[in-house]
């Protein structure tokens, strides 16, 4: 199936711009919470005036790998919007959904159920700075994700000490390929990394926790 998010980047930013401000517009009429809404606005208005310096007569090369990797986190986030907000909202009628030009499912498909299982995932470092995460299900042999899961909820947090539980990972982000790559400023070099995930399916249902581990940041 074809990604409904635009790859371009010109196609994107009129993409995104077109779904926040439907959202934005439909905020009483589908009840979304106003705080998600903001948020949504802000990162899009942060994205809009990066694609204009990237796409400037004067751009630079850092500009233009700034704008693709906003766009990159842009796109994870406008998909979880979707998948908390939008897809089990019975306030969004399929017309809403082609205005979003998003679209629109079999309501008829067979139900899916919360995942079952937790992943597993270990820490490489490719090089200062940087740490990849590989994530597969507990137990198994291949990177698949479990029937049914959409990806994997990663929270984490820069602390000094061991969290207590894994709702105090106060950071997290969605995705559904491993490994993911994090990479930290030099002013993070040394300190401890906290992580913990979970399976999440496309109803926003969440799977159980992994246990928390930790790196050090190279």
């Amino acid at each position: 199936m074809a990604d409904y998010i635009p790859g371009k980047s010109v196609e994107f930013l009129e993409w995104v711009e077109n779904f926040s401000d439907l959202c934005n517009a439909n905020l009483t009429k589908w009840n979304l919470q106003t705080t998600e809404v903001t948020n949504l606005n802000a990162v899009v208005a942060e994205y809009v005036g990066i694609y204009a310096t990237a796409t400037g007569p004067n751009a630079s090369k850092a500009d233009v790998l700034l704008k693709n990797k906003k766009q990159a986190a842009l796109k994870e986030i406008v998909r979880i919007f979707k998948r908390r907000n939008i897809d089990p909202n019975p306030a969004v009628s399929d017309p809403d959904r082609e205005r979003l030009r998003l679209p629109i499912y079999d309501t008829k498909l067979t139900p899916v159920p919360a995942p079952s299982t937790a992943p597993e995932f270990e820490f490489t470092y490719p090089g200062a700075r940087r740490i990849d995460l590989h994530f597969k299900d507990f137990g198994s042999n291949s990177k698949a994700k479990p029937k049914g899961v959409a990806g994997a909820v990663i929270c984490y947090e820069i602390r000094d000490t061991a969290p207590a539980n894994q709702e105090q990972l106060l950071h997290s982000v969605f995705t559904g390929r491993t490994p993911y790559h994090f990479e930290f400023k030099e002013e993070d070099r040394g300190k401890k990394l906290y992580v913990a995930l979970f399976w999440q399916n496309g109803k926003g249902e969440q799977g159980p926790w992994s246990e928390i581990q930790v790196a050090i940041i190279p």
